[in-house]
Order: C-alpha cells, then sequence, then structure tokens
C-alpha cells in the first residue's frame, strides 16, 4: 500500500486483488457508523458502474461485522440518473441501487430516496435537492468517469457559479445541488456498452445529476478508480490544473477527500512523491 497527497487529497494505492473494495466499504461503514452514534442517522451518496459492484458486495459482508451501521438509520441516495427510464429500465441507476445496495441490507424504505427518470427534470431536480438540504450528507462515494467526469458533471459542464461556490467553499449556498445535463457522445456509448440499451440511438442524451458543489458539500468523500485504461485519467486529475475541464480535479479542493486506486490505475503517477502541492493549498 502507498499513500501519498496531491493537494488535499488523500490517495491511496492498493495492490492486493479484491483491497480496493474492501477498503471503500470499511472506509463508508465507519463512517456512518460514527454519524449514527453521534446523532442517532447518517446519510449517504452511492455511485453505481461496473467499479461499485465490487464495494457494494464488500458492504454486504462488512455489515456482519459487530461494529457495523444499522442500515435502519440510514438515508440512501444515489448520484445520477438518465432522463426517460424508469426504476424497471435495465438501465436504471435507480433500480442498481435497489438491486445492489437497498435489497441486501436492512434499510428502511422511507429512507431511500430513488430519483425518478420519468418525472418532469425541472420539478424532480427540485424535490432531489430539497432531500438532500434537509440532511447532513456524511459520505458521498464516487466514480471517475473515462473523460474525467465525477457522476454525470461532464467537462466543461460546471457553471462559474459552481466552480465559484467551491473555491469560496460555499457551493451548496452559491449553486444548486441537483441539475440537468447533457451527456458527451463518449458518455452515451459508455452507458451502450454496459448494457440495457438496444443500440446507442436508444441511449438518453440527459441526464439528471448531483453537481460538485454537492458532492464536495460532503463531510467526507470516497473515490474508486481501478484499471490501466483510468491511468492516463488520474494523473491528468492529479498532475493537471484544478479545473472545471476536468471535474475530477475538483477532489482535490475538499478537506477529507479519499482516492482508493489499484496499482493499474496509479501506473502513471510519481513514485517517490508522498505530497504534491499544485492548487496552492494545504495538504490535508
Amino acid at each position: 500500500m502507498r499513500r501519498f497527497t496531491f493537494d488535499r487529497l488523500n490517495v491511496i494505492e492498493l495492490s492486493k486483488p479484491g483491497e480496493l473494495a474492501e477498503k471503500a466499504a470499511l472506509a463508508v461503514d465507519q463512517e456512518l457508523a460514527k454519524a449514527v452514534k453521534v446523532r442517532g442517522d447518517a446519510s449517504a451518496v452511492f455511485a453505481t458502474g461496473n467499479t461499485q459492484v465490487a464495494v457494494l458486495d464488500a458492504l454486504v459482508r462488512v455489515a456482519s461485522l459487530p461494529s457495523s451501521v444499522d442500515w435502519s438509520k440510514v438515508r440512501i441516495f444515489h448520484l445520477d440518473e438518465l432522463l426517460g427510464i424508469g426504476i424497471e429500465h435495465p438501465a436504471s441507476f435507480a433500480r442498481f441501487i435497489k438491486e445492489k445496495l437497498v435489497d441486501r441490507h436492512a434499510a428502511s424504505s422511507s429512507q431511500v430516496f430513488y430519483m425518478d427518470g420519468t418525472a418532469d427534470p425541472v420539478e424532480e431536480c427540485s424535490r432531489y435537492s430539497n432531500l438532500l438540504k434537509a440532511c447532513t450528507l456524511d459520505v458521498c462515494i464516487v466514480g471517475i468517469g473515462g473523460n474525467c467526469h465525477v457522476a454525470f458533471n461532464e467537462p466543461g459542464s460546471i457553471t462559474d457559479a459552481e466552480y465559484a461556490g467551491l473555491l469560496e467553499q460555499d457551493g451548496t449556498e452559491r449553486a444548486g445541488l441537483v441539475k440537468v445535463v447533457h451527456l458527451e457522445e463518449d458518455t452515451r456509448l459508455h452507458q451502450f456498452q454496459a448494457g440495457g440499451f438496444e443500440d446507442l440511438d436508444s441511449v438518453p442524451r440527459q441526464a439528471i445529476t448531483l453537481s460538485m458543489p454537492a458532492i464536495l458539500g460532503a463531510r467526507r468523500v470516497i473515490a474508486v478508480c481501478s484499471g490501466a485504461r483510468k491511468a492516463s485519467v488520474v494523473q491528468q486529475m492529479l498532475e493537471g490544473e484544478v479545473s472545471p475541464l476536468c471535474p475530477a480535479s475538483l477532489l482535490r479542493l475538499h478537506g477529507n477527500a479519499t482516492l482508493l486506486l489499484d496499482g493499474d490505475a496509479a501506473s502513471l503517477l510519481p513514485r517517490n512523491s508522498r505530497s504534491i502541492q499544485r492548487a496552492g493549498l494545504s495538504a490535508g
């Protein structure tokens, strides 16, 4: 295992197979258990996708530990949803969260909040934003997209107000928490390849997503990234400028975020540095 920092972002490289998912699951569970102990409840935002399957499987194993969180006291949210599809659709992210997470834990149905891709987009963004505002987000787990996107925050989709709010660390006050975005063609192609659609034309061109201020408004952010095909993205988000053109780089602005990598995803990073400052920020 190798630990280092890029600005405020803690980075951990793990070498053993399966270690990445176990580390992420333990971190999520511990954060939620701590919140329940202090406040009596907790809130978490979960991601979807192939990388997250192993993490959610590991969460099931962690749930058997005596110190595990009581899932009946956890509010469950998810990062995003494709517009125009409902929870019954095989590619629905709400369906993914229900099958891979909710149905496998003793979660209270009244504490699970799904995005509705078939609802009026503006109204759904408002509804979900209000749900998020009503609670303290204890942990948000995210993946890193092949074009550096986080959730469906595509390069260039982050508004000036969102970015200014992040730099001033009051982003949840300056910008909306949930928004409608247009998907890049590479993102749509990835969704098609993931399954659930007959052809590329049937993949929605828009989605609902938590904004970067919403994601970075969580008390703890855990990002998971694996595989050699993500190595150049990881290099860009860590060694390049902090910029809305690489949304994942904005994780370096958070004071309590951790990026978990396997050796393949970390293969293009410097091997001899433990603390690298690139944004003029103090390491956390």
